[in-house]
Parts: structure tokens; sequence; C-alpha cells
């Protein structure tokens, strides 16, 4: 992985870091409109993310193809 493919990665993580701390506050203040807002930016992250690691299935299928 590159150097700046890392960098990208660890600003998701951040991001889904602030995002999950805000989130969790505004649920406990009962302020749901700001929870959906920040909800909805984890699963951006989450997704922005994914594209980039191969899913647990194809990764158990490359293992498999190694043996």
């Amino acid at each position: 992985m590159t150097l700046s493919m890392k960098n990208f990665e660890q600003k998701e993580w951040d991001l889904y870091d602030t995002n999950l701390g805000q989130a969790l506050e505004s649920v406990e203040k009962g302020d749901l409109q700001c929870a959906s807002e920040c909800f909805k930016r984890i699963a951006w992250v989450l997704h922005s993310l994914s594209k980039y690691h191969p899913s647990i299935e194809k990764e158990q299928e490359v293992e498999m193809n190694n043996i």
C-alpha cells in the first residue's frame, strides 16, 4: 500500500471516529436529526473504505486457491 493510500485511509478512519462521537452525543441529547446526518457520513466513509479492501469471502477464496 502506498503512503498516499495509507494517508487517505487514516483520514477516512479519523472521519469515522469524529462522526461516530458526534452521532452518539447527538443521540444522548435527543438531537436525532444531527445524529442521522452523522450516521449518513459514517456510512459514506465505510463505503469509501470498502472500495480498497477485499471482502472476507474474496480473501478466503484467494487463500483456498493458494493452498
